[in-house]
């Protein structure tokens, strides 16, 4: 193989790798929106962890803050969305929370 036909291939490759992480990344981060839908129909957020999706909107904030360090716009732009649609998810599932009920308090 010639050099030029390596680097075109190498390129090409690389490209379509950065296309399948971006959207990847994208999808992902994209996914707590299906949470939210769930949480809007129902109303209620007990069958949630909330948990879960506050440690992701921090973890993703991590993530962020890597790739504006590096420059990397993939892992920037994915995990911006991330942010949100993880904060969205535990901000509305904490709006839905139910007090527990009475009588399942203890009792003195």
């Amino acid at each position: 193989m010639h050099v030029n036909d390596y680097i075109t291939a190498t390129i090409g490759a690389a490209g379509l790798i950065t296309a399948l992480v971006t959207c990847t990344g994208v999808a992902m981060a994209l996914m707590p929106l299906t949470q939210l839908r769930r949480l809007l129909l129902l109303r209620r957020s007990d069958e949630i962890a909330i948990e879960l999706f506050a440690f992701a909107t921090f973890g993703s904030g991590v993530w962020l803050a890597y790739g504006l360090a590096r420059g990397d716009l993939v892992v920037v732009l994915a995990n911006a969305i991330g942010i949100v649609t993880n904060a969205v998810v535990t901000i509305t599932a904490l709006r839905f929370r139910r007090a527990p009920a009475l009588e399942a308090l203890p009792h003195d």
